[in-house]
C-alpha cells in the first residue's frame, strides 16, 4: 500500500543492541532477535475490540502494521483516537515482553502524513523523523509521545491508565522534542504478570555505559506504582463524577 494519510507512527529501537551483540555473538542474538520479531508480529492487530469514549464497547478494524530492520521496529495505523488507545496497549505489552526476552525498548510515537510501501521498503513522512528524534533524547526503557502530540487534533482523549505523566527520564536538552506523557507500562506488567519489574530491568543492568537507563526506568517503575490510579484524585474527574451522579440522580425523581 503506497498512499498519504494521516498515521500513527511508533518507532523503536533496542537498547544497547550493540554492546548485546558483542557480548552474546551472533547466534544468540539471532535466537534472541527471532523472538522479538515473533512478539512484534502479534502486534500486528486487525479486528479489535476497546472502550469508547462514553464506556462502551468499541468493535472496529485497527490495521495496526509492522515492518523491522536490524534493531529498529516502526509500527503503523491509520490516526483516530481508538486506533491511538488499541496501539498504545499493544506496545505496553511489547515492552513487557521486550524486557523479559532481554532486548528492551526505547522508543516514541508521533502521527501526521506519510508515505509507506512495505513491500518496496519505503518509509517517508515528517512523523518518522519526528519519532526518531524523540526517541534518541530518552534515557531508560519506555515509550513518549512526540511533540506533535501538543497540537490539535492530537492533544486529546488518551486514556488514562495507559498514559502517564512524566518526563525524568529525558535528557538535557530534549524537552523540546517529546512532550511529559508516556506509556504506563509498568502498570500493564502489573495487571498481566505476577512477577517483580524490578527484578526482572535489574537483571538486565550488567552494562555500566547503559546504567542511568535501567537506572531511570526502575524509578519510572515505582512512580507508575505510587500513581496507579491517578486519576481517581484528579479534581476534573472528582468534578466529572460528581456531574453524573446528580444527573443519574434528577432522572431517577
Amino acid at each position: 500500500m503506497n498512499e498519504e494519510n494521516e498515521n500513527i507512527i511508533c518507532l523503536l529501537d533496542v537498547l544497547g543492541f550493540e554492546s548485546l551483540f558483542n557480548k552474546l555473538g551472533l547466534e544468540s542474538i539471532e535466537t534472541k532477535y527471532k523472538e522479538l520479531i515473533e512478539i512484534v508480529e502479534q502486534q500486528n492487530i486487525g479486528l479489535a475490540f476497546t472502550v469508547g469514549p462514553e464506556g462502551h464497547p468499541v468493535i472496529g478494524f485497527a490495521g495496526i502494521e509492522s515492518a523491522y530492520f536490524s534493531d529498529s521496529i516502526i509500527f503503523w495505523c491509520k490516526y483516530d483516537i481508538i486506533r491511538l488507545e488499541i496501539l498504545l496497549q499493544c506496545m505496553c505489552e511489547l515492552l513487557c515482553k521486550s524486557i523479559e526476552i532481554g532486548l528492551p525498548l526505547r522508543g516514541s510515537v508521533s502521527v501526521g502524513k506519510v508515505k509507506i510501501d512495505k513491500s518496496k521498503s519505503i518509509f517517508l513522512g515528517q512523523p518518522i523523523i519526528t519519532a526518531a528524534r524523540a526517541e534518541v533524547v530518552q534515557k531508560w526503557i519506555g515509550i513518549t509521545l512526540s511533540k506533535i502530540f501538543n497540537d490539535k487534533p492530537y492533544n486529546g482523549g488518551f486514556k488514562a491508565d495507559v498514559i502517564l505523566q512524566y518526563d525524568k527520564h529525558i535528557k538535557e536538552g530534549g524537552q523540546d522534542k517529546v512532550i511529559p506523557l508516556v506509556i504506563d507500562f509498568p502498570r500493564h506488567w502489573r495487571l498481566k504478570r505476577g512477577s517483580s519489574l524490578i527484578e526482572a530491568i535489574d537483571k538486565l543492568n550488567d552494562d555500566e555505559r547503559y546504567a542511568d537507563y535501567y537506572n531511570n526506568t526502575i524509578a519510572f517503575v515505582k512512580y507508575s506504582e505510587e500513581n496507579h490510579d491517578w486519576w481517581m484524585k484528579h479534581p476534573e474527574y472528582i468534578k466529572e463524577l460528581n456531574r453524573r451522579k446528580l444527573e443519574e440522580s434528577k432522572r431517577k425523581k
